[in-house]
């Protein structure tokens, strides 16, 4: 729920504040939300997280270099391969994004969502971040599933 954003960020601060500054990462990039599914809910949790971490910790976001340009099946009804499946082409980079002219602008991003389960989504969003010339991806997340 929207309203349980600032709860969170403040956990996050708090618990890797030190780790976060550490990895010298120029941005925090938010995993974006399809426009549809954006319209539907109204908001995109992984930004408003990352929105609250850079005003904790003065590091800026870029919400508009990546996009999701498939809108897939929620993952959370998926089994591992058919998530990695869903996400085939799922996101890439912005051709409106103002410095998507250049090179790569960023060597090192931190990845924000909201919940990891498999990984899939991070993997998926860092391949195409890789692929676009970046050269170190990180991610946090509030929530993460069983078993890790």
């Amino acid at each position: 729920k929207k309203e349980y954003a600032d709860f969170y960020v403040d956990y996050m601060v708090s618990n890797l504040r030190d780790w976060i500054y550490k990895t010298k990462a120029e941005v925090l990039i938010p995993v974006p939300l399809h426009k549809n599914k954006y319209k539907q809910r109204g908001f995109n949790q992984a930004q408003l997280l990352a929105e609250g971490l850079s005003k904790a910790l003065s590091i800026p976001v870029d919400n508009k270099l990546l996009v999701r340009t498939m809108d897939t099946k929620p993952q959370k009804k998926l089994d591992n391969k058919e998530r990695m499946k869903n996400l085939e082409k799922a996101f890439s980079i912005s051709t409106n994004s103002k410095k998507s002219e250049e090179l790569f602008p960023y060597k090192r991003v931190i990845l924000v969502d909201d919940i990891y389960t498999t990984g899939s989504t991070i993997e998926a969003c860092t391949n195409v971040l890789q692929k676009a010339g970046c050269l170190e991806v990180f991610f946090v997340t509030v929530c993460i599933g069983s078993g890790f």
